[in-house]
């Protein structure tokens, strides 16, 4: 199941582009609708059938998805211009 993600012509299994929409293809095929617990939990299954892979699977995911929220919120582009604190203050 390769596929060209990058444009180049090729779908190379080892260019890290081409390789993560193949992957993304194969879990969404495989899962449905990823977006639910039953589909990441079918989708990895069908990569790798074993309840302890699955486990450790979604543990990574939620780890890299929690850190990515965070990092968002503490980023200057995302952050409030002013804190909740200073806008009290200036209003009195």
């Amino acid at each position: 199941m390769g596929v060209d993600a990058n444009g180049d012509g090729a779908a190379d299994p080892f260019n890290v582009n081409d390789a993560a929409l193949a992957a993304a293809r194969y879990l969404c095929a495989a899962g449905g609708d990823l977006r639910s617990s039953a589909g990441q939990v079918a989708a990895v299954l069908a990569y790798n059938y074993s309840d302890e892979y699955v486990a450790q699977v979604l543990a990574l995911a939620g780890r890299i998805t929690r850190a990515l929220r965070s990092a968002a919120y503490r980023s200057p582009a995302r952050r409030p211009e002013r804190s909740p604190r200073r806008a009290v203050a200036r209003r009195r």
